[in-house]
């Protein structure tokens, strides 16, 4: 056996395993538990500074027997440990494992009952919670068939540095049920001392198998300790074969009446088994091509019968798909039984048939494929169509089925090619159908899987239409990825398909809140196993050509100005769009135009008449839009001065009218200055803008400047009118959108700005922000006060920050707050491009949460603060960054085309003194009950009577978790009582108002999150 996918075991070829007389093996008085081993003391958090250590393994500090898979939390620092154990299923059938610890671990298990086979199964990278199950792919193991009452030697290594510690395992048992930990009765201790020689309770038995399959030899003892096995074969000892059974994973004729026997000691004494014999049936019996069909355009996959010789299974000499088609190169698939074509040439929906000559088996004589194998298929366009509703509360189907908008009006949908497959966490609270119609390769009876979170279900037609397609597969509650049967409803019966027939297939999924999967497996009649069921087998449902619903219109525009001409289609899943100019005699590529909208940015006479025209696809049809034509206007208008901002107190922005000559818009000698001097310019980012470089201007001034001479771009060019004027206050920072932002906005406010973002984020490997910045040079220690910050997710960001570049990728320093969840912490990126890191914790606390940023040389420091004089440190790093850094304020709203305002305050340079973290000085807004994670955050009652009768009475809620919960049909009941409508959902760290008079509340407070009324009030 070899280790596959996940960790479980797969075995290669047809499996026939010895058969031996089991007589029992447990002793009188034994106990269960496993035998845990402790390693002390040991420096470090890895397993290798375990492993590696001369006390591992036979010299352990202590040792005992522990009663379940797990050790108490918080026993030690500096130590390692081993548990050992023989693991003993309750049932037949496949299980899966799980690890978890605090620092690294690794679990092992091993096909028999010693350790010599052990093969790691699942592993802990770095420090989780307490039974934190799920943070890393690699804590689960892939399913492992084992047999009930049978032994399994399993093994735990864990190491542990300092801080927390914890280690547990757990496995869910074939019926679905997860046992957590291990229990005492699964279990008895391996690797005690030997009181007693070894003593044989089932021989190796000789058994026949044929040429390729995989033969299995076992031996079973008594003992409990550790035990030493040797395999003779024909009487010579064999190095590799150390274990208490032998595996022949693809059994030769050269094995045929091999000689097995095995010796198996201990410090007590060895007991020699049986002699079994292995005979070999030689294969007779050529490969046999099963199925042919294309995974995309450029690709086939062909299925045979039985694994192929590498050498002319990769000849594309061998293979052939008529005129028209060749095929490039040629590699093998998932396994040596499955061939991938790259070819060229191939038709949509045309018929091909794939001929096949001179492919071998593995046999010792090989076997030739019969001359001319043929298969036939259809170059369909391959894949699935998902359809997705969104803010579907509950975890049911029926929620997702009984939504008005379902079947027909989804809010979003694409085209999937990775198989019967989704991609993961899509998003919270939403609902999913994937179309399809299978393609059965061969005739004869398939099972079917079904794997999502939370609840499922898998129908399939007796055609390609959806009439009369029946349930086959369903999920009550959420299974994790890759388990496929904690549920029997999981699995289908068998079903009976017929070769080349097509049947319509459906998945539909509703996720609640957390983690979203939706998967569908089958097994073929030959046994073949899919996960999930292959693109090829796959052609969409449901998906429809691009159905254009607005044509391109003839636009009139004037010489100098944009030209916009603009398509819309109806479909939800993702289009493609190439803009094309007439040129010549045919429509050719205009280069970058790929969007619904096409902006001819700078018309010239030239482009009178010019036609145009746009592609639209997907991945079923081209659709061609109609010919727009262009009219040009001869430009008679002077170009007027819009705006001028200071960039830094050297450079000035000016933004014109149209589009202008760079020539004259460059030259100081056209402007006139008071209050500095023009000694030179540049070209803006566009063709309206130009920077002019001056002497310095001192912030808080006003200067005055007087433009003349500047042309336009027009054929023949229009000057500005002589000396017009612009005046401007100096300000402190310039407004910049990084990383391709959405454009945001900058007012400025007393001692600050305000400041608004849309989309984007901060931190990742790539930054998405507004930046309201200037240039700094030197040391510098600043302080701001974040007044106000709108939450559109949990995580949009307000920050103070000192960058490198301007680039999306810079390096960075910055102290970042967010909405509530998240606090403040101390963020900086050392690498361009590469993940941002995270430092320290502090409360937001608005109006008064106050941010720090500190430079000294080549340090960057955090602060934050509750009253801008007492400062606590979040952290810091070392980045060796130029002398002169943009410095400024930051924004992000996390949440695309959601705008957030961030008002910052009081910025100047920093004082007061630096407080190790203290206590807080209340209590932080929290869940009151594990049952819940609404907490009433704040009550009005009995406000005092105003003069106007507003009645300002009210209730606050807040969301400690940060997932959307939805309240729909809860209540507040008491002295007040107010039943929450359908539809209103509290956002992740949000909060919500309820009021006696929500008219009056929000008149008097310019608040927007307020509902009600409730009945009755709130009395002393």
């Amino acid at each position: 056996m070899r280790p596959g996918r996940h960790g479980s075991w797969r075995l290669a070829g047809a499996l026939i395993w010895a058969h031996f007389l089991f007589l029992g093996w447990q002793a009188a008085g034994q106990v269960n538990g496993l035998l845990r081993e402790v390693y002390s003391p040991i420096t470090g958090s890895l397993l290798a500074n375990l492993t590696n250590h001369a006390s591992f393994p036979n010299s352990p500090a202590s040792t005992n027997v522990q009663s379940s898979f797990e050790v108490a939390q918080n026993t030690a620092d500096n130590y390692g440990q081993r548990m050992r154990a023989l693991l003993i299923p309750p049932t037949t059938g496949a299980y899966v494992f799980w690890i978890a610890s605090d620092d690294q671990s690794a679990l092992f298990l091993s096909p028999d009952e010693s350790s010599f086979n052990k093969v790691l199964i699942a592993s802990c990278p770095s420090a989780v919670s307490y039974r934190q199950w799920t943070r890393f792919t690699n804590q689960q193991s892939g399913y492992i068939r084992l047999e009930a009452g049978r032994r399994y030697y399993i093994e735990a290594l864990h190491k542990e540095g300092t801080g927390s510690d914890n280690l547990s395992v757990r496995w869910m048992l074939p019926n679905g049920s997860i046992e957590e930990p291990i229990p005492n009765s699964r279990v008895r201790p391996f690797g005690i001392p030997a009181t007693n020689a070894p003593a044989l309770t089932a021989q190796p038995v000789s058994l026949t198998v044929g040429e390729g399959d995989t033969a299995v030899l076992r031996v079973v003892v008594t003992n409990m300790d550790e035990v030493a096995y040797q395999w003779y074969r024909d009487g010579v000892a064999q190095p590799s074969l150390r274990g208490a059974s032998v595996t022949i994973a693809a059994a030769g004729l050269g094995d045929h009446n091999a000689q097995f026997r095995c010796v198996v000691s201990n410090a007590f004494g060895s007991v020699t088994s049986t002699v079994a014999t292995l005979s070999v049936l030689a294969d007779t019996n050529p490969p046999a091509l099963l199925a042919a069909a294309n995974l995309d355009e450029r690709t086939v996959q062909v299925v045979f019968s039985e694994p192929l010789e590498l050498t002319a299974a990769t000849n594309q000499a061998n293979y052939s798909l008529g005129p028209g088609v060749s095929v490039a190169a040629v590699r093998f698939g998932d396994s040596s039984r499955i061939v991938l074509l790259s070819v060229n040439g191939l038709q949509r929906d045309q018929p091909y048939t794939l001929t096949v000559n001179n492919l071998k088996d593995r046999a010792a004589a090989a076997n030739l494929i019969p001359v001319n194998s043929q298969a036939t298929f259809t170059a369909w366009v391959k894949g699935i169509y998902q359809e997705i509703w969104t803010n579907v509360p509950g975890n049911t189907l029926a929620f997702l089925t009984n939504l008005p908008a379902y079947p027909a009006n989804p809010h979003a949908a694409q085209f999937l090619t990775n198989g019967l497959s989704a991609p993961i966490n899509v998003g919270e609270s939403i609902g999913q159908r994937l179309r399809a119609r299978l393609i059965a390769p061969l005739t004869g009876n398939y099972l079917f899987w079904i794997s999502a979170n939370e609840t499922a279900a898998l129908y399939l037609g007796t055609n390609d239409s959806p009439a009369g397609a029946r349930l086959v597969a369903s999920l009550t509650s959420a299974a994790l990825p890759g388990i496929w049967e904690m549920q029997g409803s999981q699995k289908s019966a068998a079903i009976p398909l017929v070769a080349g027939q097509l049947y319509y297939l459906e998945a539909l999924m509703k996720e609640g809140v957390m983690d979203d999967h939706l998967a569908v497996r089958w097994q073929w009649p030959d046994g073949l196993v899919e996960e999930p069921v292959s693109n090829a087998r796959l052609v969409p449902y449901g998906m429809s050509p691009p159905l254009l619903t607005n044509q391109p219109a003839d636009v009139s525009a004037t010489e100098g100005g944009p030209a916009v001409f603009t398509v819309a289609a109806s479909n939800l899943d993702p289009l493609f769009y190439q803009w094309q100019r007439f040129s010549g005699a045919l429509f050719t590529n205009i280069p970058g135009a790929l969007q619904p909208g096409f902006i001819n940015s700078l018309v010239r006479l030239a482009d009178q008449g010019a036609q145009y025209r746009c592609l639209v696809s997907n991945a079923l049809a081209v659709s061609t839009s109609a010919v727009a034509t262009l009219e040009v206007t001869v430009d008679q208008t002077p170009p007027t001065l819009l705006q001028v901002l200071n960039d830094g107190l050297t450079n000035l922005v000016l933004t014109f009218s149209e589009p202008v000559d760079w020539t004259t818009a460059t030259n100081p000698a056209n402007y006139m200055m008071l209050g500095a001097t023009v000694v030179g310019g540049r070209p803006g980012p566009d063709s309206r803008s130009v920077t002019l470089l001056t002497t310095p201007m001192v912030s808080g001034n006003t200067v005055r400047l007087f433009v003349s001479n500047v042309r336009d771009l027009a054929a023949t060019p229009n000057v500005i009118a002589t000396m017009t004027p612009y005046e401007l206050v100096v300000r402190d920072f310039y407004l910049r959108d990084v990383g391709g932002a959405a454009a945001g906005s900058l007012s400025p406010a007393p001692g600050g700005v305000d400041l608004t973002a849309t989309g984007g984020d901060l931190g990742g490997t790539n930054d998405l922000f507004a930046f309201s910045q200037q240039m700094r040079t030197g040391d510098f220690d600043v302080r701001v006060r974040v007044q106000k910050l709108d939450q559109a997710d949990p995580w949009s960001k307000a920050a103070l920050m000192a960058r490198e570049t301007l680039d999306a990728g810079s390096r960075h320093a910055s102290v970042v707050a967010t909405p509530t969840l998240g606090g403040v912490f101390f963020q900086y990126r050392s690498v361009s491009n590469s993940a941002a890191q995270n430092l320290g914790a502090f409360p937001a606390n608005y109006p008064q949460t106050w941010l720090r940023l500190q430079r000294v040389g080549n340090q960057f420091n955090g602060f934050a603060s509750l009253d801008g004089q007492n400062w606590t440190l979040l952290g810091g790093t070392n980045l060796s960054l130029s002398a002169s850094v943009y410095l400024g304020f930051a924004v992000a709203s996390r949440s695309a085309g959601q705008t957030v305002a961030a008002e910052f305050r009081e910025f100047g340079e920093a004082g007061g003194g630096l407080t190790a973290p203290q206590p807080p000085v209340v209590e932080a807004p929290g869940p009151s009950s594990r049952r819940t994670p609404i907490a009433i955050s704040e009550i009005m009652y009995h406000p005092l009577e105003r003069a106007d009768g507003r009645q300002l009475e009210f209730v606050e809620l807040y969301n400690s978790n940060p997932f959307p919960e939805d309240l729909s049909g809860f209540r507040l009941s008491g002295d007040v009582e107010y039943r929450f409508p359908n539809g209103v959902v509290l956002a992740g760290g949000g909060f919500l108002v309820v009021a006696r008079n929500p008219d009056d509340l929000q008149a008097v407070y310019g608040l927007t999150n307020v509902i009600g009324p409730y009945t009755n009030n709130l009395p002393n």
